[in-house]
């Protein structure tokens, strides 16, 4: 159950994430606002620096790729996607994609580096309807970005390993939750622009080194 309970604090985190990658620098009440014309700003930034993915038709297959996860967030998890994915239909049609990614040091909190130090995992993204439609003359389809679940290969730990990095991952997200709560009664999250390592204009790049 350990290995579970891993890959659920993972991808636990990556979904507490949404918010905070979208509205990192959002100068109103980043949760939403009170007013219609507030709301109607949030929904702009929202448009404007949601994660998703873009799918492309191939000779043969499919081609996805993941978009908008931005420099702050590469800085406050360590996560980075590696490559496109390459896909047939049957695999579209399994109703899960599965992208190769990759924990690194750097700048920033880095917490998911900090509780696994370097390696490889796999974040599988639903596959909607939408993809079918790349066989039916679409040049290009957009879908939405939500992790349904993360896998760490651990496979050659032992049970006394396990035990310590599901004591890291669980520390490192409780760091997390706690600045996602000072975020709350802030209704900001100026409180992570230090934890990023990242100077406020350099949120929302597509690419940050990890030196």
């Amino acid at each position: 159950m350990t290995i579970l309970d891993i890959n659920t604090a993972v991808k636990n985190l990556l979904n507490n994430f949404d918010g905070l990658n979208t509205h990192i620098g959002y100068e109103g009440d980043v949760f939403g606002g009170a007013t219609e014309d507030e709301l109607d700003d949030w929904n702009e930034q929202l448009d404007e620096t949601r994660p998703y993915i873009i799918g492309q038709k191939l000779d043969s297959g499919f081609r996805a790729e993941v978009k908008d996860w931005h420099s702050h967030a590469v800085c406050l998890t360590g996560l980075s996607f590696d490559k496109p994915l390459i896909f047939d239909l049957a695999e579209a049609k399994m109703g899960v994609l599965h992208f190769s990614a990759t924990l690194t040091g750097g700048v920033g909190a880095r917490y998911l580096y900090k509780a696994l130090g370097s390696c490889s995992l796999t974040v599988e993204i639903p596959v909607t309807y939408d993809w079918l439609k790349l066989d039916n003359g679409e040049d290009q389809i957009l879908a939405v970005f939500q992790v349904k679940s993360a896998s760490v290969n651990l496979t050659a730990k032992t049970a006394a390993e396990l035990d310590e990095i599901l004591s890291s991952v669980t520390a490192q997200s409780k760091r997390f939750q706690n600045q996602l709560l000072m975020s709350q009664i802030s209704r900001s999250y100026k409180n992570f622009h230090k934890l990023t390592g990242l100077d406020s204009k350099d949120f929302y790049k597509p690419y940050v080194k990890n030196e």
